[in-house]
């Protein structure tokens, strides 16, 4: 699942090679390839986000063993085929219930950061009917993904919530003359009135070749 669908898989620009090229000491740290002989952007997708995270603590047992669930609600012109209003990013599994819900990316084999992140996060609050409904509408997807089918407890304990609105970029650089890529993520926020743009690194995948597509991540 996705904040929006990607667009096709295209031929990357200057522009893209620009945005990596602000980014370059920071992929390549990331991506445990520093000193690298190679930094071409090869291709890329993106994907307009608009609407808001929901990072959710949510009880699955009664002695206090929880999941944390990262749901995208988009904006209503923005909502998803199927009728739901919500989407399941991804799932963190053995927590507790005093254990903080931070931001999080989806469970890849990928390096992620918490910071820098799409939008700042909001002061956690006590989770309320809306988003226990937003919970239950996703129940399934959310214990398949935990591992826990047939759970004795679902309660949506307390959230934090991220709004994000901006492209999200998917793209491939080539980092060695033989053919090895990595794949980044990079966010570009909607830029303020007379702001310039700043692109944020929001995840890298290695071990990548040239033939292998740049999907979500």
């Amino acid at each position: 699942m996705m904040c929006g669908g990607t667009g096709a898989e295209k031929e990357a620009d200057k522009e893209v090679q620009a945005l990596c090229d602000e980014l370059k000491d920071e992929i390549l740290q990331k991506a445990g390839k520093n000193g690298a002989e190679l930094f071409k952007a090869l291709k890329y997708k993106s994907q307009v986000v608009a609407g808001t995270n929901f990072f959710v603590t949510i009880q699955v047992h009664p002695n206090g063993e929880c999941v944390h669930a990262r749901i995208f609600r988009p904006l209503p012109c923005n909502r998803v085929e199927g009728g739901k209003t919500c989407q399941l990013h991804s799932v963190q599994t053995g927590k507790k219930v005093a254990d903080e819900v931070n931001h999080f990316f989806n469970k890849r084999k990928s390096i992620n950061m918490s910071e820098p992140m799409v939008g700042g996060l909001g002061r956690e609050k006590k989770a309320d009917k809306e988003i226990q409904a937003a919970c239950d509408g996703l129940k399934k997807e959310i214990l398949e993904k935990a591992g826990k089918d047939g759970t004795e407890m679902f309660k949506a304990l307390k959230y934090k919530s991220q709004v994000v609105a901006g492209t999200n970029y998917f793209v491939k650089i080539q980092v060695h003359p033989g053919g090895e890529c990595v794949h980044a993520r990079i966010f570009s926020p909607l830029p303020s009135k007379g702001g310039k743009t700043k692109y944020e690194l929001n995840g890298v995948q290695t071990g990548k070749k040239i033939d292998q597509p740049v999907e979500y991540f």
